[in-house]
């Protein structure tokens, strides 16, 4: 099967490394990261060893020789948008579109975009971009596809045939929704912090993180998601992975634009138009923007 990954940083990278064992996988990505690829392999580099795997590697869609069977969107996700305009110039009649992304809307561009043959992937996979040509992965995890249909059955099909924990889900916008509230609880505040995700754990950011999370779930729940638990489900993803940096502090580390409008943003976009007040996110979102504007990277 041939497998475009759009947008292959460090998780998609490690997803093309996967499915590459099986399959003809190409990584669309940065020419540096290519480059390092051509010419020393991709390192991968984890808890269950080291290994280097030889992936095709492209800087442009004018360099793909053939129509996909799959493409797995993993860019940033406040380039779905354009993402999904330049796929659907590449694609076939048949061809399965896979969001794997952070954010809350994802789902709507690819929807739109491919309609049945749109499928949106959550999962709780943790990968770092070490440097270009190598990552580090720090787990693993599930990954869920949804909605129901043709489509999440090839993708899961596809990826646990890979050796991933992969599943269709019957309550995919459940999870979507679950992810974003532990990327809002989390992400933006160790920004604040400059610190590991361990930090939401204890005060003074424990409270802010709580806050965050509880506001979310609110907005959330008024859409008719209504999550269990929501600030548990928060520390045991802190807890597990505590030493770990997340995206956004890393982006802001790297002078790069972060994901907090697609994420924070949306839940403060969503709640305005229920009237809903969110101090916390709102807060945490013009101060994210506001250190973004100090970068002078991008």
């Amino acid at each position: 099967m041939k497998i475009l990954i759009y947008g292959a940083g460090a998780i998609g990278s490690a997803v093309g490394e996967k499915l590459s064992y099986q399959h003809d996988v190409v990584l669309l990505c940065r020419r540096p990261h290519a480059e390092a690829i051509r010419l020393n392999g991709l390192c991968v580099r984890g808890n269950k060893g080291d290994r280097t795997a030889y992936l095709k590697c492209i800087n442009s869609l004018d360099e793909l020789d053939d129509v996909p069977d799959i493409v797995v969107i993993t860019t940033k996700a406040y380039d779905t948008k354009n993402a999904c305009e330049n796929i659907a110039h590449i694609s076939g009649p048949d061809t399965v579109v896979i969001s794997l992304q952070n954010g809350l809307s994802n789902y709507d561009y690819v929807n739109r975009k491919f309609g049945r043959r749109g499928v949106v992937g959550v999962t709780s996979m943790g990968v770092t971009m070490v440097r270009p040509g190598e990552i580090l992965i720090a787990g693993e995890g599930p990954i869920s596809f949804g909605p129901c249909g043709d489509a999440a059955e090839k993708a899961s099909e596809v990826f646990t045939q890979c050796g991933f924990d992969a599943r269709v889900s019957s309550r995919i916008f459940l999870d979507i929704w679950t992810k974003a509230i532990i990327n809002a609880s989390i992400n933006p505040v160790t920004v604040i912090a400059g610190r590991q995700n361990s930090c939401v754990m204890h005060d003074p950011y424990r409270l802010m993180s709580k806050e965050a999370c509880m506001e979310a779930a609110e907005v959330a729940k008024v859409e008719g998601i209504d999550i269990k638990d929501p600030w548990e489900q928060v520390l045991e993803v802190a807890e597990r992975t505590a030493t770990n940096k997340s995206s956004m502090l890393q982006d802001i580390e790297k002078g790069k634009k972060t994901e907090v409008r697609e994420i924070t943003g949306e839940i403060v976009r969503r709640a305005r138009g229920f009237g809903i007040p969110v101090p916390v996110n709102s807060s945490l979102l013009e101060l994210l923007k506001s250190i973004e504007k100090g970068n002078k990277s991008f």
